[in-house]
């Protein structure tokens, strides 16, 4: 009779371990998002304009921008509170710009040959962070911190040979962000999310060298807003 009885008081245990996974709590989530940085600040955009000019007056065509693309990979672990860890991908900046000017070429006098230029700036950081934030079931909140890559492309040529030109150093630099979002459950174990992030880079570059031999460093900051996408896997 004893045993009867604890055999039926197990049966009950399967239909507990099937419930769904967000009535027995999340332990992790991985998210996949993307989405555009419609402008970034603090940014010395003068220079930028001024490298434009360079071509327009000389009759050719440049285009610059601010922002571009972004995206990422995110994981959390936990289930209100969450802590976590991301790798993302950010445009900041890109230039792009061309001119071809007709100069006096060596003698005899009369000669003339044309010089084309050419000049493309792709600026690309990879932030990698930890982060945290509070997501108690729809509306979420989290900050976050670490190193931002620079991948930064860049190619000056004159009548196609590479020659040296805007310096494009900073290797790495310091990123912040903070993001402010909704989740919107599609099914028990995945969510579509829209959110907004806040971001910040600074970078330092050498600039000179002092009477010592030393470099002498200095450091700019950007910041950015950025509105996603992202579809979460919850487990």
């Amino acid at each position: 009779m004893q045993f009867r009885r604890l055999a039926s008081g197990l049966t009950a245990a399967p239909f507990e371990a099937n419930a769904p996974a967000r009535v027995q709590g999340r332990q992790a989530t991985i998210s996949l998002w993307g989405g555009y940085t419609p402008y970034v600040g603090a940014v010395d955009q003068d220079s930028y304009k001024s490298a434009c000019e360079v071509y327009t007056k000389a009759g050719g065509s440049c285009s610059n921008k601010f922002g571009g693309f972004a995206g990422g990979a995110d994981l959390w672990m936990g289930n209100v509170a969450q802590l976590g860890f991301a790798v993302q991908y950010f445009q900041a900046a890109k230039l792009d710009g061309s001119s071809s000017t007709t100069v006096a070429a060596p003698p005899p006098p009369g000669n003339t040959t044309t010089v084309t230029t050419t000049e493309k700036l792709n600026s690309q950081f990879i932030p990698v962070m930890a982060q945290f934030r509070i997501h108690p079931k729809f509306f979420y909140i989290g900050i976050g911190a670490g190193a931002a890559i620079n991948i930064t492309s860049y190619d000056f040529n004159v009548n196609g040979n590479g020659v040296s030109g805007r310096k494009t150093s900073n290797p790495t630099g310091f990123f912040a962000q903070a993001t402010l979002g909704i989740a919107i459950p599609l099914g028990d174990n995945i969510s579509v999310d829209a959110f907004v992030k806040g971001s910040l880079l600074t970078v330092f570059y050498d600039t000179y060298k002092d009477s010592n031999g030393n470099y002498v460093y200095q450091s700019a900051s950007a910041w950015a807003i950025t509105p996603g996408v992202a579809f979460s896997f919850h487990f």
